[in-house]
């Protein structure tokens, strides 16, 4: 499905995904044990004006709770956290768009995504998640962080050891 007219341009939406718009996020279930691919979507790409730098601030086998920081971004716009948007455990994260490779995002946003977590309980996906229905209404209603604006900046997690002066 294509959305005309999001900030002047054509944004792609997926009908085999669901939506987490607090953080621009697509949702891909794996089917194996409850297991969630998450990457950015392409009205992210549009909203931040593409990708110079990705990191990642946990690795693979970390819990998370519902709110931890997973990675760290730099757009054109904006410095911020991408964080988990469910309790559970990293199983994945993907090698091949680290540092300044994250550039790739803006024009394969889709076929590469950030991470994936297997969920510490069974989740109901259309209870956290959005449709691309509802996720195209969400778009066309302006809910959007356009350019960033309120990002939390932190590069780093609970995970990273802090550095001694």
């Amino acid at each position: 499905m294509i959305l005309d007219g999001f900030y002047g341009q054509k944004v792609d939406l997926r009908e085999d995904l669901f939506y987490y718009p607090p953080q621009e996020l697509w949702v891909h279930p794996l089917g194996r044990d409850g297991e969630l691919a998450f990457g950015v979507t392409h009205a992210g790409v549009i909203l931040v004006s593409g990708f110079t730098y990705l990191e990642y601030l946990t690795e693979v086998g970390d819990s998370l709770e519902k709110g931890d920081d997973v990675l760290f971004i730099e757009t054109y716009k904006a410095m911020f956290n991408i964080q988990s948007p469910l309790a559970g455990r990293i199983t994945w994260i993907n090698e091949n768009i680290k540092g300044e490779k994250a550039s790739i995002l803006e024009t394969h946003c889709y076929e590469n995504p950030f991470f994936f977590i297997l969920p510490r309980e069974p989740i109901d996906l259309q209870k956290i998640f959005l449709d691309i229905d509802a996720y195209k209404e969400a778009l066309l209603r302006g809910l959007s962080d356009h350019c960033g604006a309120g990002a939390r900046v932190q590069r780093r997690s609970k995970y990273q050891k802090e550095e001694k002066s």
